[in-house]
């Protein structure tokens, strides 16, 4: 989405001694181990409340989620469609890669078919 909004991801579980208390309690308070404790903390969650508060916000949110979600699928369907393609280049009969590939990964067998089909895979 071109909507300016910038996705910053951190990782909150670290352990560091050498960082400052303000610091400190900014990630307590992401991770949720912590209420807002510090004017910074506060600030934050003034405006996560503002944005809670706000339905188009909401739905935005919902829809990255919904994004988000259907990428990591993707993503998993297509290392799984190389993993098979892998197989039978090893010398494994095809039908029986993708069915020891969806019994392994929790698939349908459908959906990695599916997914070869995007990636123009066919073994001969």
């Amino acid at each position: 989405m071109d909507d300016g909004i910038t996705l910053i991801l951190i990782n909150c579980k670290g352990v560091s001694r050498d960082i400052s208390p303000e610091l400190k309690a900014l990630l307590h308070y992401i991770s949720g181990e912590q209420e807002a404790s510090t004017d910074l903390t506060r600030s934050i969650d003034e405006a996560v409340e503002r944005l809670n508060r706000d339905k188009e916000w909401r739905r935005w949110a919902v829809t990255f989620e919904m994004k988000l979600e259907e990428s990591r699928d993707d993503g998993i369907l297509y290392a799984i469609s190389k993993f098979v393609s892998m197989l039978c280049d090893l010398g494994i009969d095809f039908e029986q890669a993708i069915s020891m590939c969806a019994e392994r990964f929790d698939v349908d067998e459908e959906e990695i078919e599916e997914e070869l089909k995007l990636v123009s895979y066919s073994y001969e």
